[in-house]
């Protein structure tokens, strides 16, 4: 068992360093901006800088981990194996689309968020959309395969 999710575990971290680069660049910088500009931001803005990078994550990376969890049910709809029993499968799927979500998403926007906190004199949104902005496509390039 132990063996199992180990192997599940090196199955998935692949594939989460393999965001889409593009969606990660817009959604965190968008995101950072939006809620990066000032330091006491109102709740509205967190619920936006979430709705923002779910969105992005979803455009992006999100459809094909979801397709692939849809395609794990109909598979074991199908045969007579239960789906908890295809929970190595289901580990794999999950690390695929937490770490994406975490490495190429959350991380640039966050950076750029604790960036643009600490600046003064209204351009803190500018600052926290570059900082994740960058922060995408520097991740994106060392995470890059090939």
């Amino acid at each position: 068992m132990l063996q199992e999710a180990i192997a599940a575990i090196l199955e998935g971290a692949p594939l989460a360093l393999t965001f889409n680069p593009l969606a990660s660049l817009v959604a965190a910088t968008l995101a950072a901006a939006l809620y990066g500009g000032k330091r006491w931001a109102p709740r509205s803005r967190a619920v936006w800088f979430a709705v923002v990078l779910a969105a992005g994550w979803l455009a992006g990376d999100g459809l094909a981990v979801v397709a692939q969890v849809q395609d794990a049910i109909a598979a074991s709809a199908a045969s007579t194996v239960p789906l908890f029993a295809e929970w190595a499968h289901l580990l794999t799927l999950a690390i695929w689309g937490v770490g994406s979500l975490a490495l190429g998403y959350l991380a640039p926007a966050a950076a750029g968020v604790f960036v643009g906190r600490r600046v003064i004199h209204g351009t803190g949104w500018a600052s926290a959309g570059w900082i994740a902005g960058s922060a995408s496509i520097t991740l994106s390039m060392l995470t890059a395969v090939g």
